[in-house]
């Protein structure tokens, strides 16, 4: 930059950064930003602008665009604003340094104006002293560069747009499960923390359950699987599956996990309810025949009795499974 000098600028003749990467304006916030300026001091802390490379008579702005804008709205015509000779890659780091603190600002809009800078300045993302000139030129920190180019790697090998915050949470992982991970979060709308709880269990599980823990057809929240991490790890996957072949709710699967780590084994609560559903049935049943009457069996039809003693017999010899198997005593 140089040749620097304070005008007063037709505001109508102030047109936007062509390498602007935002996407839209925030109409409520220039009217917000609006209602700020004084009638009579007008814009303060004056735009950085450059003469138009093509229209004589008209500038380009490199920062202060809704400054410009929200004087429009308010009815100012004119402004103090600086002019400098800046060179098409200073206009692009000067569009980066004004938004890239804004928290509407999006990755992509701030992976695409570091992409501007950085194609324009000829850096290697994988050198490190490239990384340090760009971090240098934006007043980005290197490890939030870095991690703005590893989320969109990331997007581009799974296909969906990777949030900055959910990269940065599951570093550490070997590839196959970061990506495992990622893609289940995605599907489950896991915010960051839950994602973070995730790796922190996973790197508490043996090999086998973290394969299973991260399996698409497993659906085990956050919470159980944060829990599930603290068994010992000789049954962490005997647990998990047996939660997915259940397909246990939350409740119910902490309730599991629990009664496992008093000494059960997982498969204990699927025998309890089917013990209890057997139970009901049976009196279910039972009650329906004490209203039959003793001489009103035939009224069933042969079919009818058939089946209501098919039903009996069943239960008869599902209790006696559940008997030999052992499990009458923990029921």
């Amino acid at each position: 930059m140089n040749n620097l000098v304070y005008k007063e600028i037709e505001l109508s003749k102030v047109l936007p950064n062509p390498f602007q990467t935002r996407k839209h304006i925030d109409e409520d916030k220039i009217d917000q930003l609006a209602g700020t300026i004084d009638d009579k001091l007008g814009i303060r802390n004056a735009p950085l602008i450059r003469s138009h490379p093509t229209r004589s008579g008209f500038y380009e702005i490199g920062s202060g665009w809704r400054r410009v804008l929200a004087a429009r709205k308010k009815g100012i015509q004119t402004g103090i604003l600086r002019v400098e000779d800046l060179t098409d890659s200073e206009m692009k780091t000067e569009v980066l340094v004004e938004n890239v603190n804004r928290v509407d600002f999006d990755d992509d809009e701030l992976y695409n104006a570091l992409e501007q800078v950085r194609t324009d300045q000829e850096l290697d993302m994988s050198r490190f002293g490239d990384l340090k000139k760009l971090s240098i030129a934006t007043g980005i920190p290197r490890e939030r560069i870095s991690d703005i180019y590893e989320a969109r790697k990331l997007t581009e090998k799974i296909g969906v747009r990777i949030p900055i915050g959910i990269t940065q949470v599951t570093q550490g992982l070997p590839d196959e499960e970061r990506i495992a991970l990622i893609k289940k979060a995605q599907e489950k709308h896991w915010d960051k923390e839950s994602v973070a709880n995730v790796r922190t269990a996973l790197k508490k599980m043996e090999p086998e359950a973290r394969v299973e823990t991260l399996k698409p057809e497993t659906h085990i929240t956050p919470e159980v699987i944060k829990k599930i991490a603290e068994l010992p790890k000789e049954i962490q996957r005997d647990v998990i599956k047996e939660t997915r072949i259940r397909r246990l709710n939350e409740p119910d699967a902490l309730k599991m996990v629990e009664r496992v780590r008093e000494g059960k084994q997982p498969q204990i609560d699927r025998t309890i309810d089917e013990a209890k559903e057997t139970l009901e049935d049976f009196t279910e049943t039972l009650l329906h025949v004490k209203t039959w009457g003793i001489n009103q069996y035939g009224i069933l039809g042969p079919a009818k009795w058939d089946q209501a003693c098919e039903l009996f017999t069943r239960m008869e010899d599902h209790l006696r499974w559940l008997r030999m198997r052992g499990w009458e005593s923990k029921v």
